[in-house]
C-alpha cells in the first residue's frame, strides 16, 4: 500500500471514529442512562463472566396489557446499549416486528433470535447452533467462551397457577433433555412466591410446588434481589446450573418507560 492510499484509510477511519464518538456524544439520553448506570451497577465484569438481562418489555395501560409499543423502543435499547449483556431473554415482544425495530437501535452482533408467541431471545456474543419455539417458549443452543449452553426463555400464564405448573415443567424438561455445559431458564414466569403483591393466583400451593420442583433442579440466581413488576412482585426469574457462579443480581429500577411495568433483571454469572 502506497503512502496515498494508507493516508486515505487513515482518513476514514478518522471519520468513522468520529461519527461514532459524535453521536454518542450528541445522545444526553444514553449518557443519562450511562451516568445512572454507573451508580447503579459500578463494578466492573470480570474476565469469563456472562451477563444475562431478562425484560418483560410490555406494559398495561387502563387495566388491559400490551406488548412493547414503539415509543418504548428507542428507552429499551439505550438500556440494552449499557448494559452490554451477552444475553437477553425478552417477553411481550412481538417477532418479526419488535425484533427489526430493534435491531436498528440494537447492535445483536454475531447472534440471532429464537423466538415464540411474545418471547425472544437475543445474543450479541456467541453463536447460535440450534433451537426450536412453541406457544410462549423459545429453546436455543448457544456457544460461548468455548462452552456449550442450553437456554429456555419463557412466559408463563398470568392467571392460572395450573396452566403455569405445566408451563414451567415442560419448559424445564425440554431444556434439560439438551446436551450442554450449562443451562439456563428465565422469563416473566408470574410466580410471586414472595406474596407481597396481589398477584392474582388461584392456587398459591400449586405456584410453591413448581418453584421447588424448578429449583430442585436450577439455581434460583435472582433470589434476594427484589421485586421485578407492579406493585413489589418479584414475577422474573433465571434460573440457571449450579456449575454456574452467581457474582451479581439485581432488577434495575427506574428504566421502564411509559406504561412499561416491569424492571430488567440482570445477572452476572462467572464461567468457571
Amino acid at each position: 500500500m502506497n503512502r496515498s492510499a494508507r493516508l486515505v484509510e487513515l482518513a476514514l477511519w478518522l471519520i468513522a471514529a468520529l461519527a461514532f464518538f459524535g453521536a454518542r456524544a450528541l445522545d444526553p439520553a444514553r449518557r443519562a442512562v450511562e451516568g445512572d448506570a454507573a451508580k447503579w451497577w459500578p463494578a466492573k465484569r470480570p474476565e469469563r463472566s456472562l451477563r444475562v438481562v431478562t425484560w418483560n418489555v410490555g406494559g398495561s395501560d387502563g387495566g388491559q396489557p400490551h406488548s412493547l409499543r414503539a415509543d418504548d423502543l428507542d428507552a429499551v435499547a439505550r438500556t440494552l446499549l449499557v448494559l452490554d449483556p451477552d444475553l437477553v431473554l425478552l417477553q411481550e415482544f412481538l417477532y418479526p416486528r419488535d425484533f427489526d425495530a430493534l435491531r436498528a437501535r440494537f447492535d445483536v452482533g454475531a447472534g440471532w433470535v429464537r423466538a415464540a408467541g411474545d418471547v425472544a431471545i437475543v445474543a450479541r456474543r456467541g453463536q447460535f447452533v440450534g433451537g426450536s419455539s412453541q406457544g410462549g417458549l423459545a429453546l436455543a443452543e448457544w456457544q460461548f467462551e468455548g462452552r456449550s449452553f442450553a437456554i429456555a426463555g419463557l412466559h408463563a400464564s398470568a392467571w392460572s397457577a395450573r396452566a403455569r405448573r405445566g408451563e414451567i415443567g415442560r419448559a424445564a424438561e425440554s431444556l434439560l433433555a439438551i446436551t450442554a455445559d450449562f443451562h439456563l431458564l428465565g422469563g416473566d414466569l408470574n410466580l410471586d412466591i414472595d406474596r407481597r403483591g396481589d398477584l392474582l393466583s388461584n392456587d398459591p400451593q400449586r405456584d410453591a410446588e413448581i418453584y421447588n420442583w424448578l429449583a430442585e433442579r436450577l439455581v434460583d440466581a435472582g433470589a434476594g434481589s427484589g421485586p421485578t413488576a407492579e406493585p413489589d412482585r418479584r414475577l422474573d426469574y433465571l434460573f440457571v446450573s449450579n456449575a454456574l457462579e452467581r457474582l451479581a443480581a439485581r432488577p434495575w429500577k427506574g428504566r421502564r418507560h411509559g406504561t412499561m411495568d416491569h424492571d430488567p433483571l440482570v445477572v452476572d454469572l462467572r464461567i468457571r
